[in-house]
C-alpha cells in the first residue's frame, strides 16, 4: 500500500492519461476513454482521481462538476462516475480511500451529490451517505399524427457534423427543470461516439438536433438539442420515423408540449443521491445521456 501514489486531475499529463485509457477497460467491463479524448471531448468538468503503482492505474474514482436544475431552481451538482479498481489490487480498500478523498471536495463544491451504480456495487455506496432513489421513464400515445420525417443523419467521422454537433452541445437550453444538467456535454459526447452514434438527427429547418432509435412500433427519444426555444408538437411529424405509435422519454419531459404517462420500469444503474433529496420517486428521470 505504501508504494502506491496519489494521483489527481491529470488530463494534460500524457503518461497518466495513457495509463488511463489502460485501466479502464481492465477494471470497468470494458470502458474506453481514449477516442472520447482525442475527439476533444474530455473537458476541465471532469476530474479523475487515481492510486498508482509507478506501471499502471491501479484504482479510480472520477466525478463531473454540473450545473444542475432541480425543481426550477440552479443547484451546483456533482456526478461520481468511473469508481473501478483492477482485479489484482481489490478489497485493499482503495475505493474506499478515494471515495473518502473525492467526497471532501464534493462536501466543499457541491449542494447535491449523486451517481448511478451497477448490480454488482448496490451495497458499497450507502456506506458514504448515498440512497437508493427510483426514477421512471415517461411515454406518450403518437397515434394519428402524420409523420414525414425530413432530418438528415449525422457522421461523427465527418467533420462538420462534429462541428455543428460541439457548437449544439455547448450552447443548447434545457429540457427539463425538474432534474437535469446544463454543462453535460463531455457525457453526452462520450454516450455518442460509443453507443448512439448512428442516433443523431439533424432537422436543419430548426436548427435542432435529436438523439433517438426506434425499437419495433416504440420510439426512444434521448435528447434533443436545441439553442433557441421551440415547439414541439410542430416539429415532431418532422421527426418522427413512420410506423410508430408510442413515444419513450428518457428524460423528464416537463418543457414539451405534450402530456405524458409515468412508465414504471426498473433502470439497469440505479441512481444513488448524497443526503436530502426533494424529488418524490417515479416522477423523474436525469437525463440518461447526461448520466455516467
Amino acid at each position: 500500500m505504501s508504494s502506491l501514489k496519489f494521483y489527481k486531475d491529470y488530463k494534460n499529463d500524457q503518461k497518466l492519461r495513457d495509463q488511463f485509457f489502460e485501466f479502464t477497460p481492465k477494471a470497468l467491463y470494458g470502458a474506453d476513454f481514449k477516442q472520447w479524448y482525442l475527439k476533444g471531448a474530455w473537458s476541465n468538468y471532469y476530474k479523475p482521481y487515481s492510486f498508482g503503482d509507478g506501471r499502471q492505474l491501479v484504482a479510480n474514482v472520477s466525478f463531473s462538476t454540473m450545473e444542475l436544475y432541480l425543481e426550477g431552481n440552479p443547484v451546483k451538482g456533482i456526478q461520481l462516475a468511473t469508481v473501478g479498481t483492477l482485479p489484482e489490487y481489490r478489497n485493499r480498500g482503495l475505493s474506499r480511500q478515494l471515495m473518502e478523498t473525492v467526497l471532501e471536495v464534493c462536501d466543499a463544491e457541491a449542494e447535491l451529490v449523486f451517481l448511478f451504480a451497477n448490480e454488482s456495487v448496490l451495497d458499497f455506496y450507502p456506506k458514504f451517505g448515498f440512497k437508493a432513489v427510483r426514477e421512471c421513464l415517461f411515454q406518450t400515445d403518437i397515434l394519428g399524427i402524420e409523420s414525414s420525417p425530413c432530418a438528415r443523419q449525422l457522421d461523427l467521422n465527418d467533420k462538420k457534423d462534429f462541428e455543428l454537433l460541439r457548437r449544439m452541445t455547448g450552447n443548447r437550453l434545457p429540457l427539463t427543470k425538474v432534474f437535469g444538467a446544463h454543462n453535460y456535454d463531455h457525457i453526452l459526447l462520450w454516450h455518442l461516439i460509443y453507443y448512439f452514434g448512428e442516433c443523431i438527427w439533424y432537422l436543419e429547418e430548426n436548427d435542432l438536433i435529436f438523439i433517438a432509435e426506434a425499437d419495433g412500433n416504440t420510439w426512444h427519444l434521448f435528447d434533443i438539442l436545441s439553442t433557441d426555444s421551440f415547439s414541439f408538437k410542430t416539429v415532431l411529424p418532422n421527426i418522427l420515423p413512420q410506423g410508430t405509435d408510442r413515444m419513450v422519454c428518457h428524460f423528464t419531459p416537463d418543457l414539451l408540449d405534450m402530456d405524458f404517462q409515468i412508465l414504471a420500469c426498473e433502470m439497469e444503474s440505479p441512481l444513488f443521491v448524497r443526503g436530502d433529496f426533494p424529488l418524490k420517486e417515479l416522477t423523474f428521470k436525469f437525463p440518461a445521456l447526461a448520466q455516467t
